[in-house]
């Protein structure tokens, strides 16, 4: 794993937590909307009633449960990049690796906060991300 796929792992947690996150709304808004049978007392085929409206709440719970999990996942793993990051020596790598892996910046929002065009940034990234990579890559294979 290089440098960039190992920091770049937040971008893909994030936005798995968010897609989760919709898809659970979602489920939420549907019970809202959704009424309860008419006839509760009537008899179905099965011999037990079927309630779409429980079944959707076990699976609210179960995503939950997932969700929670990967934020967990999220946050132990933002701590310990942000800590990585932290320990390099040079502050310049550090400003330009949170910018752009930990605050998700954009290129352009990279070079508006660093007050460098986008190419300097380019260029200050790639040493950073060799840096890193040297640091933590290399030598604790427990990184990936």
């Amino acid at each position: 794993m290089t440098a960039k796929e190992y920091l770049r792992q937040l971008w893909h947690l994030d936005r798995r937590i968010n897609i989760r996150f919709q898809e659970l709304e979602r489920l939420k808004a549907d019970i809202g909307i959704r009424q309860m049978p008419n006839n509760p007392d009537r008899v179905t085929g099965s011999g037990c009633p079927q309630d779409p409206v429980s079944d959707t709440v076990i699976r609210i719970h179960d995503m939950e449960e997932r969700l929670d999990a990967q934020v967990d996942k999220y946050i132990n793993l933002k701590a310990k990049i942000v800590e990585q990051i932290d320990s390099m020596e040079n502050q310049m790598y550090q400003d330009i690796l949170k910018c752009r892996y930990v605050l998700m910046q954009n290129w352009e929002q990279v070079a508006l906060t660093m007050k460098y065009t986008e190419r300097q940034c380019y260029r200050i990234h790639g040493r950073a991300l060799q840096e890193f990579g040297r640091l933590y890559l290399s030598k604790d294979k427990k990184c990936q």
